[in-house]
């Protein structure tokens, strides 16, 4: 009997304890000592809850909802760059997603940034970098100098390239020309016959080409001639001089044509080949062939001091090759000396020509000097019925 009693003693102290850890554990508090533990397993029958010895889940409470005007910072991560809300403990937000940008009617829209603006800061200041040290270390090319000089021409090498700017300056300065007067002295060789030296007074006008000599030498004196290319029949017209005309004397007017042998037995070129002009065109060819064919040697001769001038001349050489000349039957030389003196009226101007043959005879000698620029002539005076009252 007094064990009964013993157990039923045991039992409401049992019962007391349940009771005191059910309240615990209502208030959110866990026993603090192993008989309350044991104390909560012996209930087991009681509760199903610890029939099996599992542990006790204490309930959290929810966390307050923040105040409206303390709203919690989430810090930023990656995910806000490309759309994703980071979301806060419960599956709740913590910033709501932005709203789409409101674009006015009739807005201008930015441009969208390039290639590079959306690449990583770190690239492009690799990138640029990158540019920085390849233009230190490309080596920069520098541009070919221009030539000082123009290309060469095909004739005379380096002295046909100094031939070449003398002409063009001699070419401008005789374009320049209108008409010009000098006093020319000639010698000849025609048909292989020595002629006798002439002195002659020389007018010439370059458009159209007109041409007026009269002789002062012994030979011919008085002899008049007179040519105006397509004009008065385009004839030469003329007064026969001293010694040119055994039974009409001097003095007498006539008229033949150009090319006709009476016309030509007296010189070597026709009366419209006259003038600086056939010497510069000469030389011209002479440096570059028209024919395409190989050009002869040309060569300056630098300053020369002749007789005829009180001062030394620029030379040019040309060597004439057999068969380039119809009256240069074996060939021979060409010299020209041009006027190098700036107040000169001849300045430029091919004023002496001397030319050889293949022996190194003379057979060409013009010599220009006297100069008057312009001659003083007017068209009235190139009409061949002044011939005879010219002083």
């Amino acid at each position: 009997m007094a064990g009964r009693w013993a157990m039923l003693a045991l039992l409401l102290a049992a019962a007391a304890g349940c009771d005191s850890l059910r309240d615990q554990v209502a208030r959110g508090r866990r026993p603090k000592s192993a008989d309350a533990t044991a104390a909560a397993k012996g209930l087991g029958k009681l509760d199903p809850q610890f029939a099996h010895g599992q542990p006790v889940s204490t309930p959290v409470p929810p966390a307050p909802p923040p105040l409206p005007s303390d709203p919690p910072v989430q810090p930023p991560s990656s995910d806000q760059y490309v759309g994703t809300v980071p979301t806060m403990p419960f599956g709740k937000p913590a910033v709501a997603p932005p709203e789409p940008p409101i674009v006015q009617t009739g807005a201008i829209a930015l441009p969208e940034p390039d290639g590079d603006d959306r690449k990583p800061i770190r690239d492009r200041l690799d990138q640029r970098k990158q540019k920085r040290d390849d233009a230190k270390t490309t080596p920069v090319t520098p541009d070919k100098p221009k030539p000082d000089t123009e290309p060469p021409v095909k004739g005379g090498g380096d002295d046909g390239q100094a031939v070449k700017k003398l002409l063009d300056a001699a070419n401008k300065r005789y374009a320049d020309l209108t008409d010009y007067e000098a006093r020319l002295v000639k010698r000849e060789v025609v048909n292989g016959k020595q002629l006798p030296q002439d002195e002659i007074v020389y007018r010439l006008r370059t458009s159209p080409l007109s041409v007026y000599m009269k002789v002062l030498s012994a030979e011919g004196q008085g002899r008049e001639v007179m040519y105006v290319k397509g004009q008065f029949d385009n004839k030469i017209h003329l007064i026969t001089g001293k010694g040119d005309h055994l039974l009409a004397g001097a003095g007498y007017k006539t008229d033949m044509d150009p090319d006709s042998k009476a016309a030509t037995a007296k010189s070597r070129y026709r009366i419209y080949e006259a003038g600086f002009g056939r010497t510069l065109t000469g030389l011209a060819k002479a440096l570059n062939p028209p024919d395409g064919s190989s050009p002869p040697a040309v060569k300056t001769l630098g300053l020369v001091q002749r007789k005829e001038v009180p001062y030394a001349l620029e030379g040019v050489e040309v060597t004439i090759r057999a068969g380039e000349d119809p009256m240069l039957a074996k060939g021979g030389r060409r010299q020209v000396f041009f006027d190098p003196k700036p107040d000169s009226p001849g300045y430029v101007l091919p004023i002496l020509v001397v030319t050889t043959d293949a022996d190194g005879k003379e057979v060409e000698y013009y010599f220009f000097d006297q100069l008057k620029v312009p001659s003083g002539m007017k068209d009235a005076d190139w009409n061949p019925a002044t011939l005879g009252k010219r002083k």
